[in-house]
């Protein structure tokens, strides 16, 4: 996928939000990015949408780059108990969003009738920032991933964050399934926002480096146990 030149992202102005809007400015900038300075990224998957600062920025993205698209956002959007996730989504998408751009899909990702509906389409960037779990985080990569573009992005919110000083298994799950797959390219960490690529085809360098460093890894693996033999 093409790179264009750099493109200032345009970020809303944090004192007229409703609700919670946890990405730093440099996170959403990064997301901005994406859409902004490659061409080919039109339709956008979001998994985990919450009050929709990433939705509306994603959206308004797409329209300053003057590109038919569409976000789809995935997410349960929660009622009850003093919390109205979907009222909040709606204000602020009306209030901030670029109009006719985002496409709500109410549920879970694992649930059939969502992936029924997702499995149509092809996604040129999927952003994931719902569940945390390593089962659940790895269903969804394993079930969405045949549906993002050659030379599309995977983006992952909450890498390597914590909450409450517990470490979040999503961590886990997405080193599991990127940093060893040949089809994918790690591209930036910002913050706790980590971004890979599609690529089209292995070459046989790539192949080579992925072997050293499988090799280097198992070698750091293994060198407490060696000492601890001769001891």
């Amino acid at each position: 996928m093409s790179i264009a030149p750099p493109v200032a992202p345009e970020l809303l102005d944090r004192s007229s939000w409703k609700g919670s809007a946890k990405m730093s400015d440099a996170e959403v900038g990064v997301l901005c990015r994406l859409v902004l300075e490659n061409p080919k990224v039109s339709a956008v998957l979001e998994l985990g949408a919450l009050h929709g600062f990433s939705t509306v920025h994603l959206s308004r993205s797409l329209e300053r780059a003057v590109r038919a698209g569409s976000v789809t956002t995935v997410d349960l959007f929660q009622k009850g108990a003093g919390r109205d996730d979907e009222s909040l989504f709606d204000a602020n998408c009306s209030a901030h969003a670029a109009p006719g751009l985002i496409k709500k899909v109410r549920g879970h990702s694992g649930d059939a009738g969502v992936l029924a509906r997702l499995s149509a389409s092809r996604f040129d960037l999927i952003f994931h920032d719902a569940e945390h779990r390593y089962e659940p985080v790895l269903r969804d990569i394993l079930n969405l991933e045949p549906l993002l573009s050659v030379g599309g992005f995977f983006v992952f919110h909450d890498y390597a964050d914590k909450e409450d000083g517990r470490e979040w298994s999503l961590t886990e799950a997405v080193d599991e399934y990127f940093f060893e797959n040949p089809r994918y390219r790690f591209l930036s960490l910002t913050g706790s926002l980590i971004c890979f690529q599609k690529l089209a085809a292995v070459s046989p360098a790539r192949q080579r480096l992925l072997k050293l460093r499988r090799a280097l890894r198992l070698g750091r693996a293994l060198r407490p146990a060696r000492r601890m033999a001769f001891r």
